[in-house]
This record gives structure tokens, C-alpha cells and sequence, in this order.
């Protein structure tokens, strides 16, 4: 998903002052924040907007990049199961019509 311009932008310099600290009091380094926006983790890009020679990017948009994506055996167990329910919705339908 792209970054609109509704979301609440974020210099790629402040995103550490947007996270949490881990229990030491320690901050998230801007070169991680650099790296998520360039290569990477697990295949997902923090998504970013360049505006001149800064990059931003949205709380919006950090939000979805520490969101874990569902995997695909979950998406294909929830569609199965979406199936299931609809075909015994179905049959449930065709014997009340005697069929």
C-alpha cells in the first residue's frame, strides 16, 4: 500500500523518536530505520516518500510494516474454511427446497 498524503508523515530521521524503547532505554539506531526503507526485513519495505533530498515515511506506514502479514497456510485454512461453511449453508438451502 502506498503512503497518502493523509497519513501523518515522518522524516526517516524522527521514525526512532516514533517507536518504543526496549527496556533499556534504548532507541532504534536511523540506519535500521535506513535499511527497513531500503532493503528490507523478510521481504517487506518500510514504505517511504521523497520529497527533494528527504525521505519520509508515516506512522500509518510503520504501523503496517510491524504488523506480521498472515502467512499463507493461514490465509488458505481461513478460505477453506470460508468454503466449508458456505457449501453446508448451500446443501442446508437445497434440502429445505426438497432437493
Amino acid at each position: 500500500m502506498a503512503i497518502s498524503m493523509k497519513e501523518t508523515l515522518v522524516s526517516l530521521r524522527d521514525v526512532p523518536n516514533h517507536l518504543p524503547a526496549d527496556p533499556e532505554g534504548e532507541r532504534i539506531d536511523e540506519s535500521s530505520v535506513y535499511r527497513w526503507a531500503r532493503i528490507g526485513v523478510n521481504g517487506r519495505k518500510l514504505e517511504t516518500l521523497r520529497f527533494g533530498r528527504r525521505l519520509f515515511t508515516s506512522v500509518e506506514a510503520l504501523e503496517r510494516f510491524g504488523t506480521p502479514e498472515p502467512d499463507e497456510d493461514e490465509l488458505q485454512a481461513e478460505a477453506m474454511e470460508k468454503a466449508n461453511q458456505e457449501l453446508l449453508a448451500a446443501e442446508a438451502e437445497l434440502e429445505k427446497m426438497g432437493a
